[in-house]
């Protein structure tokens, strides 16, 4: 009996040590717009109106934020009711304050503007820059168009393929 504990003890070992690097894939997305006096910022962790003045950066750092608050004292915040859903041609938020507050943002078109794709250390990485027009649906307020620019940004896992340096 000791013996088989000790071998299993071994054997897992061995697939510990043996077992590959493991590379999460990495998926982001986000738009910045102007309306009026103000901005409307949105990504994967949610959406910000803010003042048009406000710099959270490039549109690339931005979709690299988790938190687009952070460091902000003057926003108006939402939360995406489906962050699973993806970027999606229309999409449904709730205030952060309010949750009987939401507003909507609908696709109304969409133009490529660019698209990189390449490999990196085995695994894909993919830009695509857009400009895009939506429909800002606030609960409170009419209903406006505005010209965004969007970045999708994916990188894969490495499937199998190996991290080759030249």
């Amino acid at each position: 009996m000791k013996h088989a504990i000790m071998a299993c003890a071994w054997i897992a070992l061995i697939a510990i040590g043996g077992a590959g690097d493991a590379s999460a894939a990495v998926w982001r997305w986000g738009c910045i717009g102007k309306l009026g006096d103000r901005q409307i910022i949105f990504s994967r962790s949610g959406l910000i109106v803010v003042p048009r003045k406000t710099s959270l950066g490039t549109l690339h750092d931005v979709i690299s934020r988790d938190d687009l608050t952070k460091g902000l004292d003057d926003y108006e915040g939402y939360n995406l009711d489906d962050d699973n859903a993806g970027f999606q041609p229309k999409m449904t938020y709730i205030s952060q304050d309010n949750p009987k507050r939401k507003l909507t943002m609908i696709e109304k078109s969409s133009q490529r503007i660019s698209h990189r794709s390449h490999l990196v250390c085995g695994r894909d990485e993919i830009t695509d820059i857009f400009r895009k027009v939506y429909r800002f649906e606030p609960d409170d307020a009419s209903p406006q168009n505005v010209i965004m620019q969007c970045m999708e940004y994916q990188l894969t896992t490495t499937g199998g393929r190996p991290c080759t340096f030249n």
